[in-house]
């Protein structure tokens, strides 16, 4: 796995949870808890890569 599929599914997974009516930062914020706890990754770093 590599960035940008990182990357790709912390989007991903922000917009799914747009899509079910959570406001965007905090849809952000979810997607980021999900991809570190997933892929077992520091939250300092999910959020460096997910920066705006």
């Amino acid at each position: 796995m590599d960035t940008f599929d990182i990357i790709t599914e912390i989007c991903e997974t922000r917009d799914r949870a747009i899509a079910e009516g959570m406001p965007f930062q905090n849809a952000l914020h979810f997607a980021q808890h999900v991809i570190s706890e997933k892929y077992h990754i520091s939250g300092k770093i999910v959020k460096k890569l997910s920066r705006n």
